[in-house]
């Protein structure tokens, strides 16, 4: 429709801003986390009379993986991101709400609820805090030195970090209020990885940097991403408690069934046994009960002639 407007004509646009997908996106975020906590109070639930396990929970309810997925998750949630704005840092701050634990459901307790009009009156006034409450965001003092990675080790620091390059050879990077040399880096081309130190696990780019330089760096950690490496945490296959109580109750399942089997098998042999045993007897009533009608046969046969011969 502009094509049709007289060149220098002024026009106005009113430009509004599309929430729709974010507060989607924060929905099945809340759908996703409220289904894995109602699976685990399922699991867990409690006899409100006796304080005891109640007969409704689930095999899971003495579970220590649920313990440590309970606990991964709430220490997530409770402590809120890190390093963002004041006034985003917390679940209410953006919407984001608890149900009470003594709900009259208690499925239902402690997971999430979204007020959509909090969310978006948030999305309005800031966007790119709601987007550093759930993701990780890096600020760089030098914008030749941007973010390519970071993993569950990189830890959030206050103070930030002082990175010291000197191009293509070697890097180091320390606490940004001294400039300490606590972290290692390996440099490979224009990629910098820090190996050790608090901002270990940082995968870096740098562009353009042709003589040493120092880049103060600093980042926020939302809590999508603390969650997904506490997960990620949770899920691994060496040291997670979740492969770990899978592999125990496939060793107690396994078990078991051995011990189903053996007992299977003796059942089959004393049932062959009893059989065996219930032909014999009835094979050795078999020779009674002919031994039994032969004796009859010769006691009449006497009688019988005992008789013929008194008469005669």
């Amino acid at each position: 429709s502009l094509y049709g407007a007289e060149q220098g004509t002024t026009v106005k646009l009113s430009i509004d801003k599309d929430l729709s997908q974010v507060v989607s996106a924060v929905n099945g975020f809340v759908t996703a986390y409220n289904a894995l906590r109602t699976f685990i109070n399922q699991n867990r639930l409690i006899d409100p009379n006796t304080g005891q396990k109640s007969t409704s929970a689930g095999v899971l309810f003495d579970s220590n993986a649920l313990q440590d997925v309970t606990t991964a998750l709430t220490s997530v949630l409770g402590g809120g991101s890190l390093g963002t704005s004041l006034d985003y840092s917390a679940l209410g701050q953006i919407g984001l709400s608890f149900v009470d634990m003594h709900t009259t459901d208690p499925t239902t307790a402690n997971t999430l609820q979204l007020d959509q009009t909090a969310l978006e009156k948030a999305l309005e006034t800031n966007p790119d805090a709601v987007q550093q409450f759930f993701g990780f965001s890096m600020a760089s003092s030098d914008p030749r030195v941007t973010l390519l990675g970071f993993d569950a080790n990189t830890s959030y620091s206050a103070t930030g970090y002082t990175l010291n390059v000197n191009p293509g050879t070697s890097a180091n990077i320390g606490g940004a209020a001294d400039g300490s040399d606590n972290g290692t880096v390996s440099v490979n081309g224009n990629t910098l990885s820090v190996t050790s130190g608090g901002a270990q696990g940082l995968k870096l780019y740098t562009n353009g940097i042709t003589a040493p330089t120092t880049v103060t760096i600093n980042y926020s950690i939302g809590i999508g991403a603390q969650m997904y490496f506490a997960i990620q945490n949770l899920l691994d296959q060496t040291t997670g408690s979740v492969p770990t109580e899978i592999n125990n109750l496939n060793d107690h399942n396994t078990l078991a069934n051995d011990r189903i089997n053996e007992m299977n098998t003796r059942l089959d042999i004393q049932r062959q046994d009893l059989l065996t045993r219930f032909q014999n007897m009835e094979t050795q009533l078999s020779t009674s009960q002919s031994l039994m009608n032969s004796l009859k046969q010769m006691t009449a046969s006497m009688f019988g002639n005992s008789s013929s011969n008194s008469s005669g």
